[in-house]
């Protein structure tokens, strides 16, 4: 195994260097050095002495930290030199060099550009398929391996309710290191919040979905914060609440409108805060293909109409022998209070047991769209409720996580004013689904009576 760290011989790459080199010391293993050599000034007279003179000198440098941080890392090290920009020379080091990880300075010998493109770190961030390890500072690396006694403390940013995975693999690379001390941390928006009766016991409710999220005893604590504007200076905020070492966060590498509407919380922690930053990318597990005979997992999202159940038929129909049909039914989360005549008027909730009933209701009505012909075709049937305000943001959530290949659903063919309120929630599952829709046309356009 190897570590891979990109220097460009500014002060921020040496720390970087020497943190990478205590932290494959303590994997055992080896450690790669990539240097980018980018001469534009020289570029355009390649027989000139003052290139060679300049591409020998940072060789020679390279050479010199290698044998330094060798007194560190306890393994090999090796180096390279390569030609291009720097952003474009790590990207192709990450995905040539056989590394778990990438560890590189915050700020480098280049700067920001003046259309605000963000540091280099910034950049391969946004296109780096390994997690990247951006260190600001030494000592929590230096006390977490070389004192031995020491534990690094990590704060894990993480959405509750989200559709990817919290980032966990790498915590694993890191306690292979040394001992961890790991929270989960959430930022919510209290605006979302605000009509409900008791915010503590919502806050209780967020940091047990958060917990849920991980494996048991892979974190010791969630913390939840409220805030509104930028989530990193909020998450910044738990961390130094924490005395965090660490900040670990996922990054969807959003890239042109998707990232202006969005933002990057994981650009803005790398651009600003003053602790060790570790980005992950996260990558939808892959789903599932079907064989040419057809799809194995085919899920239709059910609101039990007439349309939903001929829905359901056609994808049992399209699966074969054991194959699987997947029943979702979205329904909204429960909200404490009604607004009449600009009044909050409270509701009184339903018992837990008065949920878990009518819950228990949807499941048994789900299962009874599936007729038993299909069912002695040995197909199984998965049903699910789901609790969400956007429906189709759910569906499609829904088919990544259960392994789904397609997606069957109605459209209810509302035009005009009525599609206008109501939406269409074909067209949102379309925009969300990362696998392929089968969307059946209203019956009265397919002649039924």
């Amino acid at each position: 195994m190897k570590i891979l760290c990109a220097v460009d011989f500014s002060d921020s790459s040496t720390t970087a260097g020497r943190a990478a080199a205590r932290l494959a010391a303590a994997l055992r293993a080896d450690l790669h050095l990539v240097h980018a050599e980018h001469l534009p000034s020289l570029a355009l007279r390649p027989d000139a002495t003052g290139r060679a003179a300049e591409t020998e000198r940072r060789r020679t440098l390279l050479a010199s930290l290698a044998a330094e941080l060798a007194t560190l890392s306890h393994g090999a090290v090796t180096h390279e030199v390569a030609e291009g920009l720097p952003e474009e020379c790590i990207l192709r080091a990450a995905e040539s060099v056989d590394a778990p990880l990438l560890v590189m300075g915050a700020v480098g010998d280049r700067p920001t550009s003046e259309w605000n493109l963000g540091s280099v770190a910034m950049r391969v961030i946004k296109g780096s398929p390994l997690p990247v390890l951006v260190v600001r500072e030494e000592r929590s690396i230096e006390r977490w391996l070389d004192e031995r006694d020491g534990r690094l403390r990590v704060l894990v940013g993480a959405d509750p309710r989200g559709d990817k995975a919290p980032p966990l693999g790498v915590l694993g690379l890191l306690r292979e290191a040394g001992a961890l001390e790991v929270c989960a941390g959430h930022v919510y928006m209290p605006g979302e919040e605000r009509t409900r009766l008791a915010s503590d016991e919502h806050e209780r409710e967020l940091s047990a979905a958060l917990l849920a999220r991980f494996p048991a005893g892979s974190v010791e604590r969630a913390r939840v914060l409220p805030g509104f504007g930028r989530v990193a200076e909020h998450l910044m905020d738990l961390a130094a609440a924490e005395a965090a070492d660490l900040v670990l966060v996922g990054t969807h590498h959003r890239r042109g409108w998707n990232r202006m509407l969005h933002g990057s919380v994981s650009l803005d922690i790398v651009a600003s805060a003053r602790r060790n930053a570790l980005v992950v990318p996260l990558v939808a597990p892959p789903t599932r293909r079907s064989e040419p005979g057809g799809p194995a997992r085919v899920l239709v999202p059910v609101d039990f109409s007439r349309s939903s159940a001929l829905a359901v038929d056609w994808a049992t129909r399209l699966l074969g022998a054991d194959g699987h049909v997947q029943l979702v039914h979205v329904v909204a989360p429960y909200v404490p209070v009604s607004v009449e005549l600009g009044a909050y008027i409270p509701i009184t909730p339903a018992s837990p047991e008065a949920r878990a009933r009518d819950r228990a209701e949807l499941e048994r009505k789900l299962r009874e769209l599936v007729r038993e012909d299909a069912l002695l075709r040995g197909i199984s049937v998965e049903v699910e409720v789901l609790d969400g305000f956007d429906p189709a943001a759910q569906i499609a959530a829904a088919a990544r996580r259960l392994g789904s290949e397609l997606i069957c659903m109605p459209t209810h063919g509302r035009t005009g004013l009525s599609r206008a309120l109501l939406g269409s929630v074909a067209q949102g599952v379309l925009r969300h689904a990362e696998v392929p829709v089968l969307v059946l046309p209203p019956e009265r356009s397919r002649g039924v009576s």
